[in-house]
């Protein structure tokens, strides 16, 4: 009997030592795998911080602020009841217009649609204005159905003056919206 009981217990201790080693696995394997996770979003987050001014009822607000934040920008949604105000108190240009206000790191307004790629333009140059704006509703940008009401996108810059200027130009095929 004690030659059984011996085979038995070397098969239970068999048995927990595969279950052991499996688990060791499977925790280094997820470790790896949340390792990769946070290497992929550390190389997209902190680009930046963008506090968006809106009116609770524009949906396409929204979808611009959730865009920025899928490139791993920290958006804050502010609604305000009086949008003319708001831009008229910032120094945005009446002419350059849109639904929503966002302030980026404190320093540069956004007006309206601005692409993702014209804001990591300026963050890269750092240049001495005040913002960038994309003036009214163009159809096909984030909230606003339909496919591009545009060929070239004009993103303009202004200061704190109120001086505008194309900051630059954008085929609507190269906007990743």
């Amino acid at each position: 009997m004690s030659k059984v009981l011996s085979k038995k217990n070397i098969v239970i201790f068999t048995i927990f030592a595969i279950i052991a080693i499996v688990f060791v696995f499977w925790q280094f394997g997820r470790q790896e795998d949340q390792g990769a996770v946070k290497s992929a979003q550390e190389q997209t987050k902190n680009r930046g911080e963008i506090v968006v001014y809106k009116d609770k009822y524009c949906s396409c607000c929204g979808a611009w602020a959730k865009k920025f934040k899928e490139k791993g920008y920290s958006i804050k949604e502010v609604e305000v009841k009086d949008m003319a105000k708001l831009k008229s108190d910032k120094g945005v240009p009446l002419e350059l217009a849109s639904c929503h206000t966002a302030v980026l790191d404190g320093k540069y307004f956004l007006e309206g649609h601005v692409p993702i790629e014209s804001v990591l333009k300026l963050q890269k140059e750092n240049p001495d204005i005040a913002g960038l704006a994309v003036p009214g509703m163009p159809t096909g940008v984030p909230g606003m159905p339909g496919r591009a009401n545009f060929e070239t996108l004009q993103i303009y810059s202004f200061d704190k003056e109120g001086k505008q200027s194309v900051f630059e130009e954008r085929k609507a095929r190269e906007i990743e919206w």
